[in-house]
């Protein structure tokens, strides 16, 4: 079993669908390695900001454009070397912070 988690910010609704692709791409990677996947499981918490402003009587708000998002995973695995779940895990993270749209 290997947990790692990490942060980033950026638009949520833009990174949801490239954390997706890469925990299939790690999956996929690790039934290539002849490894079995037990469990891979990702957490994703989000916190934007609103900026609330009056001027005169009439108040606006303004919501930030990025979102502070931290992702937490865990990954269940079989009949793989340790190690390299850690690298696959790494690999799978560092891509989805290279790859978040800002």
């Amino acid at each position: 079993m290997v947990s790692a988690g990490m942060g980033l910010r950026g638009d949520y609704e833009k990174i949801k669908p490239i954390l997706h692709a890469e925990l299939e791409r790690m999956a996929a990677a690790i039934q290539e390695a002849d490894g079995v996947v037990g469990h891979i499981k990702a957490a994703a918490e989000t916190r934007s900001m609103d900026m609330f402003s009056v001027t005169d009587r009439t108040a606006s708000v303004k919501r930030a454009n990025t979102q502070e998002i931290r992702i937490n995973l865990a990954a269940i695995v079989f009949l793989i070397d340790p190690e390299k779940l850690e690298n696959l895990v790494r690999h799978s993270l560092e891509a989805l912070k290279e790859n978040a749209p800002l």
